[in-house]
């Protein structure tokens, strides 16, 4: 499955970063991810997002303060953050050759977050507290 919407996100999107869960995953700082969510990074004009599925839906500005769409494949949310791409590790998913954000990146990400700004609901923030203290 993870195989599948990779492939297909390399077709759609071309270049992208993983973020979010999956990342902190294959940079073993979790046991798990969210299988029904992947979170990339790209650096793409709007209407590039928007051509990619009729279904996609853009956010001006999302709990962090920056850019964001969302969309489905195969019934996983693909939530997509658009700015300038982070520093990024190479490693193998599945046989396939993907680009991760570093674990540097993903540190200073999480520890630079004023939880006095995130938006969103209490479950979001407690999600992002607990990332929070897998860097301290």
């Amino acid at each position: 499955l993870m195989r599948d919407i990779i492939k297909i996100l390399k077709f759609q999107i071309g270049e992208f970063i993983i973020c979010g869960s999956l990342a902190l995953y294959l940079h073993g700082l979790l046991d798990d991810y969210n299988h029904e969510e992947i979170d990339i990074i790209v650096d793409l004009p709007d209407d590039k997002l928007l051509s990619i599925q009729d279904d996609v839906i853009i956010t001006p500005v999302n709990a962090f303060g920056m850019k964001q769409a969302g969309y489905r494949i195969n019934g996983v949310y693909i939530d997509v953050f658009n700015r300038d791409l982070p520093d990024y590790d190479t490693v193998i998913v599945d046989g396939l050759v993907v680009k991760i954000k570093t674990y540097q990146a993903l540190k200073n990400h999480y520890l630079s977050l004023d939880m006095n700004t995130i938006g969103g609901h209490d479950k979001f923030k407690d999600k992002i507290m607990t990332r929070i203290n897998l860097f301290k």
